[in-house]
């Protein structure tokens, strides 16, 4: 007993050793810093990164070999492939992707760590880094409502400090993209600063692209919106991020959409409204209720300058759980508009732009322009089509005060990192198609004789004369800019990658590309040469649609969930027909059908643009299976003779299945009567 009491006691010693052993490995490599120092003497600490047994240094592009230190806990020795180095030394041997043997040893020259290290540089990017001042990183990614302050420095590749200062505030932003790990974030500062030349603003945005690996698909998007004259385009510069010295990968630093100068440089009626009440706009009572048959909602404010007619900043809501969220609203027969600014917007207010918009889209579908401004709706619609955005939201349009311009601008172009062939979320993204996507007021422009022309016109002027400028050597300048920046972000960021491998034949059939994945690839001139791929048949298409004058016909299947389009030329047979999915178990799908309530017939000829919705019904009960039934002889009726011999089939199948599950059902009932008693 006594030997056994000893052992345990041995054994609980060792153990304690043991696990005092690892704690001191992981504190020691804990508080390993690689240093680079900029001019005025500001320097960025970089923390290690751990990822599959080997750690990581990103470092900022302006870290060089005169400027970059390590610096360590003292109570450690740090060896480098064999090298001592003592803390806060010079480390000018570095090399950038290059593996060391890294060695930690305590006081008694123990070893308590041996890794392996792996550093990696930017290169040609700046570097924004932000410490936090009143918490954690990990408080704003467990909330993106909770704001936090903290200084910031963003640094240039030639080691120029471009902003050194505080930030009011930063906080998380997004919707889908706020599920993902890697999280965008918005930021205010204290005062209006300019920003890598895009010139002074007060509100930032941090683009995190989590929604595609490339990166590229925003910036080339805004880049070439600015290039074309789209109004109010939006600037944007690549940056790494660096949080509280930890690197959190290559972001797109972009100014956020809001009215003032150098982002929608319109009148300013918000702040009009503010100078001549005496609370904040958002202290007056706030009213939702109907005017002319259709909801507004807005703010009884006290008073309201004399001007109402602009400037206004207005963006289509798609979905009703984003929309109850707005502050104001309003809408027209065939869209919701949450108001960006004024954002608390008066009784009187809101009712001009509901009285104002409604007027517009009346006007749209007779035919009449005469209040809209035609080439800022042609541009912001060439955008769209070119980069084949499938994605509905954010789309602003602005309306300056009377005094000014009385026409209705689409402006500021935003949210392309589901375009060119990146389908994560979405389907049927294939470059041979015409989208149409932000809704009825581009149907009706798309269908009028004087947009068409224009467009057609501005296509050949604008984009087909400058293509090579505006798309090829642009990307190869990005891939010059990113590529050292993208592999430490992919390395960063590879868990939380949730993309799908892309077989060899999705690179080259269009009719399969971007199926409901991201476009997953290991390296950046993979993606360039995706993308590249794809615009090649994009434009091909857009150059029969637009320049060749080959008329097509549009043709959607909806459901509730997703909306499929199809763009066939016109007296050719469709041969697709689309899946329906749909997230209810008790629904069955019918069959597609149009407005007039006439049902998809498979091969098709088309001659109109038409929609399709998906017809359902409940499952399970004795009347929907007469119905199925009812509706698989109308189908069988309606087609061809091949066709209706594997319906048949299909139908005595079915026949066979019910009657077997009815007989199953009778047993079990008859057994459940005798087990309780009630029949012999």
């Amino acid at each position: 007993m006594k030997w056994k009491k000893i052992s345990i006691l041995f054994s609980t010693i060792f153990l304690f050793i043991i696990v005092c052993f690892c704690m001191q490995e992981h504190d020691a490599v804990n508080t390993v810093r690689l240093v680079a120092q900029a001019e005025d003497h500001i320097t960025q600490s970089v923390s290690l990164y751990y990822d599959d047994g080997v750690y990581y240094a990103f470092l900022p592009s302006y870290a060089d070999t005169n400027s970059l230190s390590i610096v360590y806990n003292n109570a450690y020795s740090l060896y480098l492939d064999g090298e001592y180095y003592d803390s806060d030394s010079q480390f000018s041997t570095f090399e950038p992707n290059r593996s060391y043997e890294m060695i930690m040893k305590n006081s008694f020259h123990i070893t308590v760590c041996n890794e392996k290290l792996i550093i990696m540089k930017a290169e040609h990017i700046p570097a924004l880094s932000i410490h936090l001042t009143d918490g954690t990183i990990e408080n704003i990614n467990a909330d993106k409502e909770i704001s936090k302050t903290g200084l910031a420095t963003l640094i240039t590749e030639n080691k120029t400090v471009n902003y050194a200062g505080s930030i009011q505030s930063i906080h998380g932003r997004g919707n889908s993209t706020w599920d993902q790990a890697k999280k965008s974030y918005s930021l205010a500062l204290p005062e209006e600063a300019d920003l890598l030349g895009m010139g002074a603003g007060k509100e930032w945005v941090l683009l995190s692209n989590s929604f595609d690996e490339s990166g590229l698909r925003n910036k080339l998007v805004y880049d070439t919106a600015k290039a074309i004259g789209v109004t109010f385009a939006v600037d944007a510069e690549y940056v790494d991020l660096y949080i509280d010295n930890v690197y959190y990968g290559l972001y797109l630093l972009a100014k956020k959409i809001y009215v003032g100068n150098n982002h929608v440089d319109i009148t300013n009626l918000e702040e009009k409204t503010k100078s001549i009440n005496p609370y904040p706009l958002s202290f007056y009572q706030s009213f939702e209720e109907e005017h002319n048959g259709k909801m507004i909602r807005g703010y009884d404010i006290a008073e309201n300058p004399k001007n109402i007619t602009g400037g206004y900043l207005v963006q289509i809501e798609h979905h009703e759980e984003k929309l109850a969220a707005r502050e104001s609203l309003f809408r027209t027969d065939s869209l919701s508009f949450s108001v960006s600014s004024p954002k608390y917007a008066s009784r009187q207010q809101i009712t001009y732009l509901s009285d104002y918009f409604n007027t517009v889209e009346s006007q749209l579908a007779k035919g009449d322009l005469s209040n809209i401004n035609v080439d800022s709706f042609v541009k912001y619609y060439l955008i769209q089509e070119l980069f084949a955005n499938k994605d509905k939201s954010s789309v602003f349009f602005c309306k300056d005060s009377d005094e000014v311009d009385s026409q209705v601008y689409a402006c500021s172009i935003w949210d392309f990192d589901l375009s060119i062939g990146n389908g994560w979320l979405v389907s049927n993204v294939n470059p041979s198609v015409l989208y149409r996507n932000t809704d009825n007021w581009f149907e009706y422009l798309y269908d009028n004789p004087i947009f068409q022309s224009r467009l057609k016109e501005m296509y050949a002027s604008v984009i087909k004369s400058d293509l090579d400028t505006l798309l090829y050597h642009r990307l190869e300048e990005y891939r010059n800019t990113v590529s050292s920046s993208f592999a430490m972000d992919k390395r960063r960021w590879r868990k939380a990658n949730n993309g799908y491998t892309v077989s060899d034949t999705d690179k080259t059939d269009s009719s399969t590309w971007g199926r409901q994945s991201q476009h997953h690839f290991d390296t950046l001139d993979e993606h360039i040469s995706y993308i590249s791929d794809f615009m090649n048949q994009r434009i091909q298409f857009l150059d029969s649609a637009w320049i060749d004058d080959v008329t097509y016909c549009f043709v959607s299947f909806s459901t509730p969930e997703n909306t499929d389009y199809f763009t066939v030329r016109e007296g050719d047979v469709l041969t697709e027909e689309p899946i329906p999915s749909y997230d209810n178990n008790d629904d069955r799908f019918i069959g597609w059908y149009d407005a007039d309530g006439n049902e998809y017939v498979p091969n098709q000829t088309v001659t109109r643009s038409v929609n399709y919705n998906a017809k359902w019904e409940e499952y399970g009960d004795s009347g929907s299976k007469a119905t199925a039934l009812l509706s698989i002889i109308e189908r069988i009726k309606a087609n061809p003779l091949h066709e209706s011999v594997l319906l048949s089939g299909g139908l005595i199948i079915m026949v066979c299945a019910i009657l077997y599950f009815v007989i199953t059902d009778i047993r079990k009932a008859k057994k459940r009567r005798y087990d309780d008693g009630r029949e012999p």
